[in-house]
């Protein structure tokens, strides 16, 4: 989550307070998602010892970055990977063809 959207909570102070380690890869709307995000969360869950958190406000830029990884790293059917975002909290147009759209120039042709 953006600082903005933070307040005045030291999330990064809290986690690590609890011996957990924090990353924190930011981003409030459809036109502050790019393939750079995209990129380093992929790198991120891809590497990250689990269990881990992944969070937003609502679990909606969850849900976006979510597929990517799912679909390109874990081999998951698209579609398959769309639901599963959509329950966790996915609910932005602009989100979803974001990630499809990141999926399908970021697919492996055969």
């Amino acid at each position: 989550r953006p600082a903005k959207e933070l307040g005045e909570l030291d999330e990064q102070t809290l986690v690590e307070g609890l011996g957990l380690a924090y990353v924190n890869v930011p981003f409030g709307s459809p036109a502050e998602l790019n393939d750079g995000i995209f990129d380093e969360l992929r790198r991120l869950l891809g590497t990250t010892e689990q269990p881990f958190l992944l969070h937003c406000a609502s679990a909606n830029r969850v849900g976006a970055v979510w597929i990517p990884f799912r679909v390109l790293d874990q081999g998951f059917e698209l579609e398959a990977a769309v639901a599963e975002a959509k329950t966790i909290g996915l609910k932005t147009p602009e989100y979803e063809a974001m990630a499809r759209d990141y999926v399908a120039r970021h697919a492996t042709k055969p």
